[in-house]
């Protein structure tokens, strides 16, 4: 299994129509955060990418819905 889906799956349920994202930082930190929408999910994973800046390399980001 994934390290992050572990990560996803250790912070709990997803309310239904939920999106969870995981965030592991180049410091080895991980970060979850659950949203309403996927729109507003996808939009936080973008922004994560793009607005680190850290001579480690970027975040890895995965976006997980409920099923």
């Amino acid at each position: 299994m994934s390290p992050l889906l572990e990560f996803a799956r250790k912070h709990g349920p997803l309310a239904p129509g939920a999106v969870r994202v995981v965030v592991l930082e180049p410091d080895a930190q991980v970060r979850v955060h659950d949203f309403e929408s996927r729109a507003e999910a996808d939009a936080y994973a973008s922004d994560v990418r793009w607005e680190r800046e850290d001579d480690r390399g970027p975040p890895v980001v995965a976006v997980f819905d409920a099923v």
